[in-house]
């Protein structure tokens, strides 16, 4: 899903704990990229790891060839 970078004033969150994220989009595929995503510091334990799944992403459409006559 690529990478994420923590800014210096948040600590590095622990692999397995869960924290959110926002982002402006997402490219679709198995290679998709969430563009311009922001770590914010929160770790969340109000949810478990099985709630967190690929599908809540909200993907960008891919664009139409709109030129069809």
């Amino acid at each position: 899903m690529g990478t994420l970078g923590v800014p210096d004033r948040y600590r590095l969150p622990k692999e397995g704990e869960i924290v959110e994220v926002q982002y402006l989009y997402c490219h679709p595929g198995r290679d998709g990229k969430l563009i311009q995503a922001k770590y914010f510091g929160e770790v969340r334990d109000d949810i478990e790891i099985a709630e967190c799944v690929v599908s809540q992403l909200k993907v960008k459409a891919y664009d139409s060839d709109l030129s069809e006559s």
